[in-house]
């Protein structure tokens, strides 16, 4: 029978095993590793290492603590945590927002990064990150300099109720005298963690259950720790264990972390089933290295292994806002990463030597040395956070960033604001105005690309006075085809969408006779994530079809309006310089939400950003034939924009201090409006009075 008696003093339950640290230098390499792009696809299982690593240290620490005493001190854990913790990331995230004050956009990913530091500061980085940016993986968050903090905080987390928790299993199992209670709740607990886990991966979810299903949960990763307590409650069992087979565990363990690295990777489903290679391979590793010495833990032993383990945490922290930094300065250079990481040791050596180290033993035996601690350690970290995250939403109150900020910032919204959202959409009626107006009705109608373009055709409508409505949804193509993530062909790419379709094309059928203004995007043809399909063909990403499917569509949507009795104006989506899929376009575009601060105040931030319309039209060619064949085949009228946008042949983001783009693939406000007058002759050219 598994015992709960906590383990005494034994070689195995010393405060330091050299093999223990030398596995966190596996866990802190691999992780430094994939995050400087080299090949390592699963390197991000170093973070797991970790929990399983933390949950064994603490346990044991604390059973040695209740073997001694009969009970657990609070205060002396909690104190000693945040004197091992606090003061080394209150300078990290100091210092990298002083720097992200110069060399982060003031658009959003500085005041991404503040969020992130005060949340990292006060133990919530996981919460800030999963109610903002959200997924690891994607190009918004992996460009948050802080990203990294999220682990600290789930594990601070755990912290809270960690000890209580144990401390009452071991009264409880010795007052009942049932020494199996505590590692019986724990696996049962660490059970229900892992179940939870595998229901956030396979999209199982409840909506809006981020915080407890998603990959910042402490939900789906206690059982890492579970795993780590587990094997410290087991002591008195597994150091009975046979040689032979400690040194199997040890290499199975080393065998299973090894595929973990490799058969891993960004599309994975995280943490879930294959979070249980890692997690285990780690348990087996600490199993057979507490039996006896064998080859695996005589190599984590080593005083290299051994040193590095021993800068793990300050390493973890500077690695990854320095490869951020060089990212920016030096953008598509693998070679800039790579060296920031090797680079990134010396702030970790020195973060080591004269903050962590130092203060970990600092003496707090007065109330007077301990509140100046806390003070240091929480006071400037939230200052400085506080000050960028005012200072870039007020654009530091210098003019150049402020006037910039102001033109990429305002949103296609004015009075009509439930009319373009994302959700369940509004009744059309609710978005018209002017329907005293004698003109011909105009309709604006489609995606985000449509929405842009209010100002422009609203301005139009009233010239003519004409009644004007604008009823658009963002994400959602106005066209008879579905439009899906790959992951799920049935789901709609954007909720509400079909919704919105059904509703949009039921109410134009028996609105009053007009113009459609009808723009969709087009980057769903290119964006390999996203499916189209019909209720004849599956749904597929590839491109081709997917523009043959789009091109059947379109024309199905433009016949029922002309069976409506409305003229149809078409709009050629815009050139944008996305680049590549969805996720590379946010990487690479160089636009207002990628200018650092330092190049808005000397401003070079617009300086070679015009792109050759030549190499835009090689890449939205495609979408562009076939709305121009739509137009010509169902004989609508067409608006083609992009010499308008980009005279002789340069596409221009900003023009005489003017923004043109707001983002990679839409319009500022004033953009919109100086295309009034292309508008309005479009309009003239269909007007029914014409006829």
């Amino acid at each position: 029978m598994t015992s709960a008696e906590p383990p005494s003093a034994s070689r195995s339950t010393q405060d330091r095993l050299p093999f223990i640290q030398g596995l966190r230098a596996v866990a802190v390499l691999v992780v430094v590793a994939f995050h400087a792009g080299l090949p390592v696809p699963g390197g991000f299982i170093g973070v797991d290492v970790f929990f399983v690593i933390s949950g064994f240290v603490i346990t044991a620490m604390l059973g040695r603590e209740f073997k001694r005493t009969g009970s657990t001190s609070f205060r002396n854990f909690y104190l000693k945590r945040f004197k091992r913790l606090a003061p080394a990331l209150a300078l990290t995230v100091s210092v990298t927002m002083l720097i992200s004050i110069f060399l982060l956009s003031p658009f959003g990913a500085q005041q991404e990064a503040a969020r992130t530091g005060l949340g990292a500061t006060l133990f919530s980085a996981n919460v800030s990150i999963a109610t903002s940016t959200g997924d690891y993986f994607v190009a918004q968050t992996a460009h948050n300099p802080l990203l990294n903090t999220w682990s600290l905080s789930v594990e601070e987390q755990i912290y809270l109720v960690f000890p209580a928790f144990m401390l009452l299993l071991w009264l409880a199992s010795k007052s009942r005298r049932i020494r199996s209670l505590p590692f019986a709740i724990t696996l049962l607990l660490g059970i229900i963690s892992f179940a939870i886990a595998v229901i956030g991966s396979t999209g199982h979810q409840p909506e809006r259950g981020a915080l407890l299903f998603g990959f910042y949960s402490p939900f789906t990763r206690f059982w890492e720790f579970t795993a780590g307590a587990l094997v410290a409650l087991s002591l008195n069992q597994l150091t009975k264990i046979h040689r032979k087979l400690a040194v199997l565990l040890s290499f199975t363990g080393l065998g299973m972390l090894i595929i973990a690295l490799w058969m891993t990777n960004e599309s994975t489903p995280y943490p879930g089933v294959w979070t249980l290679l890692p997690v285990v391979a780690t348990t087996l590793i600490l199993v057979g290295g507490l039996h006896s010495s064998n080859v695996v833990t005589r190599f984590l032993s080593t005083t290299p292994m051994v040193r590095v383990g021993d800068w793990s945490y300050s390493i973890y922290l500077w690695h990854w806002p320095i490869i951020i930094f060089a990212s920016i300065i030096w953008p598509h250079s693998g070679i800039a990463l790579l060296l920031a990481a090797l680079l990134s040791f010396a702030p970790a050596l020195l973060s080591f030597k004269y903050v962590e180290r130092p203060l970990h033993i600092f003496a707090t035996d007065s109330r007077k040395r301990l509140m100046s601690l806390l003070a240091i350690t929480t006071a400037v970290p939230i200052f400085l956070c506080s000050f960028v995250l005012i200072g870039s939403n007020h654009g530091y109150w210098i003019p150049r960033i402020t006037s910039t900020q102001n033109q990429v910032s305002q949103e296609h919204l004015g009075a009509f604001e439930p009319c373009a959202g994302i959700g369940t959409p509004v009744a059309p009626k609710t978005c018209s105005i002017s329907t005293a107006a004698t003109g011909t009705p105009v309709y604006l109608v489609g995606d985000s690309y449509a929405q842009q373009f209010v100002e422009a055709v609203g301005a139009a409508a009233a010239a003519r006075t004409a009644p004007f409505t604008r009823y658009t949804f963002g994400g959602c193509p106005l066209a008879d085809v579905h439009v899906s993530p790959n992951s799920d062909p049935t789901a709609d790419w954007r909720a509400g969408c079909e919704q919105y379709k059904k509703t949009t094309t039921q109410w134009l059928t028996k609105a009053r006779p007009g113009i459609v203004v009808l723009a969709n995007a087009e980057f769903y043809f290119r964006d390999s994530t996203i499916s189209l399909g019909d209720s004849a063909h599956p749904a597929t990403s590839d491109q081709a079809a997917k523009l043959a499917l789009y091109m059947t569509g379109l024309k199905k949507t433009v016949a029922g309006l002309q069976a409506a009795g409305h003229q149809v104006l078409l709009v050629q989506p815009i050139p944008n310089y996305q680049l590549g899929s969805e996720n590379e376009s946010l990487r690479n575009w160089k636009g207002a939400d990628t200018c650092t601060g330092f190049s808005l105040v000397t401003g070079s931030c617009s300086n070679a950003m015009d792109t050759s319309l030549v190499t835009i039209t090689a890449r939205e060619a495609g979408i562009w034939n076939v709305v121009s064949q739509v137009a010509r085949d169902t004989r609508v009228g067409l608006l083609d924009l992009k010499n308008v946008l980009c005279p002789v042949g340069s596409c221009q983001i900003v023009k005489e201090g003017s923004w043109i783009y707001k983002d990679y693939l839409h319009l500022t406000v004033g953009a919109s409006l100086g295309l009034k007058s292309e508008f309005e002759t479009a309009l003239k050219t269909l007007s029914f009075e014409s006829n």
